[in-house]
């Protein structure tokens, strides 16, 4: 993707539609290192979704993430341009926060153009959540981690009432989010679309053979999906390696994991 993230994320305001993105663009030259800073910032993506079941579903989880107090920021990579006519985009200006941004994309983002996004412009602790899933102020637990001085990479299994079941439950292998420090020093390998089939098994996998210490503290960091309205653009699986990372408590370190030779059912 030729130049995805050359221009500064915008904040969603009102007058956002007549804003060209760049104006303001920021580089960070090569040789500083910023400051981390702790705060929590969210990294997300959307797109034109047109049915509009779903479209209530990502708007339930994003105001859920913008009113949880520990979530400085949401920044939404948003596959589409500034000008097109967009339910989402509209709904967006209407939540009243400071708390988003925004970058246009062209495609469906990699993990790979996830991190490069987040080692550009993040100096902090990142998540990279699924659109269709929120934190509660149990994330308040993250902090137990030494962030700075650990080489961690975390995940978190979902809590989920897949498609129309009425009961929620954690569904150990299911990952919607995964937690850095960045910018992140150890490259993972990432040319693969983030957030389709399989890709979170295969994620984990990576972040292991690129030398970090791998977590999942889904036993007290709580995060719900909704998506109970049977809505999919999923068809096909992310290719191996693929690894398992049992949920557990915080005291845990590093998580209990294994390889994966055969696809969740």
């Amino acid at each position: 993707m030729k130049n995805l993230f050359k221009e500064q994320p915008n904040s969603i305001l009102k007058e956002i539609v007549e804003e060209t993105v760049g104006e303001n663009s920021i580089e960070f030259s090569p040789t500083s290192t910023p400051t981390f800073e702790k705060k929590i910032v969210i990294v997300t993506e959307l797109y034109n979704e047109r049915n509009q079941k779903r479209i209530h579903e990502y708007l339930a989880s994003l105001g859920r993430n913008i009113n949880n107090k520990l979530i400085s920021e949401i920044h939404i990579l948003y596959q589409g341009i500034i000008n097109q006519p967009s339910q989402i985009l509209k709904e967006l200006r209407n939540f009243n926060t400071n708390k988003l941004r925004i970058s246009f994309v062209e495609k469906r983002c990699t993990l790979q153009d996830l991190l490069d996004y987040s080692n550009k412009w993040l100096s902090c602790l990142a998540i990279a959540c699924v659109a269709d899933a929120f934190l509660d102020n149990s994330l308040a637990h993250i902090w137990k981690y030494n962030w700075e001085k650990d080489d961690i990479f975390g995940c978190l299994s979902m809590n989920t009432a897949m498609f129309a079941k009425r009961t929620c439950n954690l569904v150990p292998w299911c990952h919607g989010a995964y937690i850095f420090k960045s910018p992140i020093i150890k490259p993972i390998k990432g040319d693969y679309v983030w957030s389709t089939l399989g890709s979170d098994i295969r994620i984990m996998a990576e972040a292991y053979n690129a030398g970090y210490k791998i977590i999942n503290p889904s036993l007290d960091i709580k995060l719900t999906e909704i998506h109970r309205s049977r809505v999919s653009h999923h068809t096909k699986w992310v290719g191996k390696p693929w690894r398992e990372t049992t949920p557990h408590h915080i005291s845990k370190f590093p998580a209990d994991s294994r390889e994966r030779l055969d696809a969740p059912s």
